[in-house]
């Protein structure tokens, strides 16, 4: 790669074709270098203005374009007239410079004011413009409508079809899978921002996952397995931490909260709640074993040793937990997928097309990508 950087000089810079890059922050003259460029296209070039496409961000931004592109070629064909004397307190020294390395100025000045005449065909647009522009112009190629609208934001679009899927979706859903994706997203708005990465492009959602139907299978077998061994097992275990707790074997922070803890716990497992506890999943082994208190039971072993005959529902609570994840990543999976589909057939019914539909992606994956650990997903 060539690293090699050159300053640019709009007036006296060889004009190449292909791309050319130019690195320039705010202020550093880039509407007054395009003017210039402009001028030595049609001058130099013998490009027509028509010919000419300039394409920047905003509205105001091509209106003031035109304005200086315009004033531009007005000050060089008067300088080439010869109504501007050529004194350096009129006109800039970069226009007077330029001008006289032009030696057939009679051809200049005619060039300029053919292209005065045209200016109101200058391609000048914002990028949005240009895009609407080729749609209409080329709608054949394109296989859109003649008379489609390109929308610069379809946000109320997707806002709508995020509406539908909540009410269709998840207000139908049994208590508890409908409570852990409320508690995980208490709006449409914020499932919907959880997919937001879906529309940096076009390709494949990933990870690809199965019915709905078969994830609440599976959520349901797991929270039946963890109900019953809770059932038969949880007078024993709350002996354990009882007898440990006081006796300052446990972090500070776990042994104040654990009856808040441990009743939560109950309540949702026997039924009575469906807010997911928080820090479910302590009632794995590695995962307490993480609370204990370092200065009384040092070392990983020997934690693990202190808990290795304590009740756990090591893998109950591994499959539960497996199973929440597996709910919130499908259901995300299925609004992007909704909205894939449901967006563009909306937008296609009115006569319009979202402009991030124009630029064309590789793949999107969702996993690992959810805007929130599972921490707090639980929490």
């Amino acid at each position: 790669m060539n690293n090699s950087y050159e300053i640019f000089d709009a007036a006296r810079l060889e004009l190449k074709k292909g791309v050319n890059l130019v690195e320039a922050s705010a202020g550093t003259g880039k509407t007054y270098a395009i003017g210039m460029l402009v001028l030595r296209a049609l001058v130099e070039l013998h490009v027509p203005i028509e010919k000419i496409l300039i394409v920047t961000f905003t509205k105001a931004a091509t209106e003031e374009l035109k304005s200086r592109i315009r004033a531009r070629l007005v000050e060089a064909r008067e300088l080439f007239k010869g109504i501007l004397e050529p004194k350096e307190s009129e006109l800039d020294k970069t226009l007077l410079d330029w001008a006289a390395t032009i030696k057939d100025q009679q051809a200049a000045f005619n060039l300029l004011q053919l292209a005065l005449y045209d200016i109101d065909r200058a391609g000048i647009f914002t990028i949005h413009g240009f895009c609407q522009r080729m749609l209409v112009e080329q709608a054949l190629e394109s296989g859109q409508l003649f008379d489609v609208e390109l929308l610069a934001d379809i946000n109320h679009v997707r806002n709508e079809v995020s509406d539908d899927f909540w009410r269709s979706r998840i207000y139908s859903l049994d208590p508890l899978p409908c409570a852990l994706l409320t508690g995980c997203f208490s709006t449409p708005e914020k499932l919907l921002a959880s997919v937001s990465v879906v529309f940096a492009g076009n390709g494949r959602i990933e990870p690809q996952v199965g019915p709905v139907e078969d994830v609440l299978i599976q959520l349901k077998t797991a929270m039946d397995s963890l109900a019953s061994w809770w059932l038969q097992h949880s007078s024993k275990l709350y002996a354990r931490f009882t007898a440990s707790v006081p006796e300052g074997s446990f972090k500070k922070q776990f042994s104040e909260d654990f009856e808040h803890w441990f009743l939560s716990l109950t309540n949702f497992l026997s039924g009575k709640s469906f807010l997911v506890p928080n820090n479910l999943h302590l009632l794995g082994r590695k995962q307490l074993a993480g609370e204990l208190n370092g200065t009384k039971i040092r070392g990983d072993a020997k934690k693990l040793a202190y808990l290795a005959d304590w009740p756990l529902p090591d893998c109950e609570v591994e499959l539960l937990l497996a199973a929440i994840e597996s709910l919130i990543l499908t259901f995300r999976v299925k609004l992007a997928e909704e909205l894939r589909s449901e967006v563009s057939r909306r937008l296609e019914q009115q006569g319009t097309m979202g402009f991030n539909d124009l630029i064309l992606g590789l793949s999107v994956s969702l996993k690992g990508n959810r805007g929130h650990s599972l921490k707090k997903i639980l929490g």
